[in-house]
């Protein structure tokens, strides 16, 4: 596509309108003043092509102006005009830009655009959502409800696993079901916050190896990383508190020996979850900040927040030990496999863990070893939709 730029106001609309009727351009950014838009664009109503609104000012809707032919974008209103000609501080920390527009296949060529500028793109939708642009709460919380869909689901799955192997009822466990709502509900909360904090990591590292432009739905999976780390952490915070009020020898005997002290390992169990839930912290509150500059960012949202779930597995890990007497709850990692403890079923110990360092190995091996050795074997970074 041929891009145009439109830089100054009213007076010469004749021009770029004759301009755009003879197809000298397909994709016009208006870079006018918001008092300018309304008239340029009922001007501009015979062109084909797609016009791309750059100011911060609300945009029409189809309603407004029935006679509008033409592809429309709602684009670079939420960055300054200023950071963007001096390629400021400020752009290479914030980078993202949100989308709008009258038809998807105009959002997405903008957003192509847009990408080789290394800016972010990321598409809202059609026109009829171009309030929720302007609330700033809308930007921070976009994909909320997605993500929230997402947990509940692993959520329920991991829950149900829980009570098959803990509960009585099943044939597979030990308790009543007077432990369901705190003891075992404990267990898939930790493992749901588990497994779903690690989930934006093996995201991002599968976009790191996959060639762009990427495709939509791993875009989308990118673009909702942080609602799913945020609700995530609450519920390890949930996990946290469940745990406090239910610690004692009738609910985690095997952390207890005869005389009522703890066990080594799980002092050490407990150090480490606790340690893990402190680095967890500031990272959970750079997230709602986010005025870091790059390797800041990458710092405190990658290399700590691998090292917080490194902590975290050497937590369940420890739980998990074999050592313990019998007759003191379920034996860790030994319960694996053993058709007289939960059936043969796999130890939550183990499915809760195994995943997580994996993807930690994974993460190690696509940001530390590969680019090292290897830097071809990378696709060039940029993030990109793939065009319809």
């Amino acid at each position: 596509n041929i891009v145009a730029l439109q830089c100054s106001g009213a007076d010469t609309a004749a021009d770029t309108k004759e301009k755009a009727s003879s197809r000298e351009f397909d994709v016009l950014f208006l870079c006018v003043p918001a008092r300018y838009v309304p008239d340029m664009l009922l001007s501009l109503s015979g062109f084909s092509g797609i016009i791309v609104d750059t100011s911060p000012a609300q945009p029409p809707t189809r309603a407004d102006m029935p006679s509008l032919r033409l592809g429309l974008v709602k684009a670079l209103g939420d960055i300054s005009a200023y950071d963007l000609v001096h390629q400021s501080d400020r752009v290479a920390k914030i980078r993202k830009t949100y989308l709008i527009g009258s038809s998807t296949k105009a959002c997405l060529i903008v957003a192509t655009i847009l990408g080789e500028f290394d800016l972010v793109p990321i598409i809202i939708g059609d026109l009829s959502k171009e309030k929720k642009l302007f609330q700033k709460w809308y930007p921070f919380f976009n994909g909320w409800w997605q993500s929230f869909i997402i947990v509940f689901i692993i959520f329920v799955g991991l829950l149900a696993y829980a009570l098959c192997s803990y509960l009585k009822i099943s044939g597979a466990g030990q308790y009543d079901q007077s432990r369901a709502a705190g003891f075992i509900m404990n267990k898939a909360v930790s493992w749901t916050g588990m497994w779903m904090l690690s989930l934006p990591f093996a995201v991002g590292g599968i976009a790191k190896l996959t060639c762009k432009p990427l495709p939509t739905w791993l875009v989308f999976l990118l673009d909702i990383r942080k609602p799913i780390g945020i609700l995530s952490t609450l519920l390890i915070v949930a996990h946290v508190h469940f745990s406090t009020l239910l610690f004692s020898p009738s609910y985690y005997g095997k952390f207890f020996n005869d005389d009522g002290a703890l066990y080594e390992w799980a002092e050490y169990s407990i150090f480490f979850g606790i340690f893990g839930f402190v680095v967890l912290i500031p990272i959970a509150v750079s997230s709602f900040l986010g005025k870091y500059s790059h390797l800041e960012w990458r710092f405190m949202q990658l290399y700590l927040s691998l090292f917080m779930l490194s902590l975290a597995c050497t937590h369940v890990v420890l739980m998990g030990n074999p050592s313990q007497p019998k007759g003191k709850g379920q034996r860790g990692w030994k319960s694996t496999g053993d058709p007289n403890s939960t059936r043969g079923m796999p130890s939550i110990t183990l499915l809760s863990t195994a995943p997580v360092l994996l993807m930690i190995a994974f993460r190690i091996l696509t940001d530390l070893v590969m680019p090292t050795l290897c830097s071809t074997c990378i696709p060039k970074d940029g993030r990109l939709q793939k065009a319809i």
